[in-house]
């Protein structure tokens, strides 16, 4: 006949691993409640009730989301933080060369007028002028140069944060051919004076940007020594300085 195995007298308290009478519900040596739970996070043993996990530090139950919540914020946060740095470096990058745009304002008989400016960190120089109007109304495509005042206070270089007024002005003793195809209804300069309205005409200016390879390596892989520019607008803008010019 097989013995029935006798109850345990003693057992281990959890937290101080003292042997203890098995039916005690205070250790006598550590004061704790001698059964307990496993830590969620590391399985080790801890007392019954624990909030905390003196082993892993991570908390018990529910609570341990907030931890991981607190680490997911921290992360966030971190990210944001990198973003706006790249964020900061390419704008940095994007603006650190010269960008120059402009726009025809007005003209009068001898003179267009333009509004110039630079986005950029760096100068940039306006080094070629051409008006052109692709045959309407029936014209040559012009050269223009900036005015003598213009050309002595160097008003071609444009610097960043500082837009400028530039006049422009016929090359020499060049004015507006009337083109040799021109039909009869518009082959003389009074004809033509009497047709200009809401026809489009183009400016195109050449720009030295900063970026622009001009020697070394890069001036053979992409050998552009400028930008061009450019800006259509009604040739109203600019009639008296049409009208003045024609021949």
């Amino acid at each position: 006949m097989t013995a029935t195995p006798m109850p345990d007298k003693t057992k281990k308290c959890v937290v101080c691993n003292s042997e203890i009478p098995a039916n005690a519900e205070i250790c006598p040596i550590c004061r704790c409640e001698p059964d307990g739970q496993q830590c969620d996070n590391c399985k080790k043993w801890m007392p019954l009730r624990a909030k905390f996990c003196n082993e892993c530090k991570a908390y018990q139950s529910w609570r341990q989301y907030f931890n991981v919540g607190a680490i997911v914020l921290s992360l966030f946060g971190a990210f944001l933080g990198v973003s706006r740095t790249l964020h900061l470096a390419a704008t940095y990058l994007s603006e650190r060369d010269s960008h120059t745009k402009f726009k025809v304002t007005s003209a009068d008989d001898r003179h267009v007028y333009l509004r110039v400016w630079n986005t950029g960190r760096k100068p940039s120089a306006l080094v070629g002028y051409r008006l052109k109007f692709n045959g309407n109304p029936p014209l040559k495509d012009a050269t223009l140069q900036l005015s003598d005042d213009d050309a002595a206070k160097a008003k071609n270089i444009v610097v960043s944060g500082r837009p400028a007024k530039i006049e422009l002005t016929t090359s020499g003793t060049e004015s507006l051919e009337i083109l040799p195809n021109a039909g009869n209804e518009q082959n003389t300069k009074a004809k033509i004076s009497t047709l200009l309205g809401s026809q489009t005409v183009l400016l195109e200016i050449d720009v030295e940007e900063s970026d622009d390879p001009t020697a070394g390596f890069w001036h053979w892989i992409e050998p552009r020594k400028f930008h061009t520019r450019s800006e259509a607008f009604p040739i109203d803008r600019i009639k008296s300085f049409v009208v003045w010019n024609m021949r």
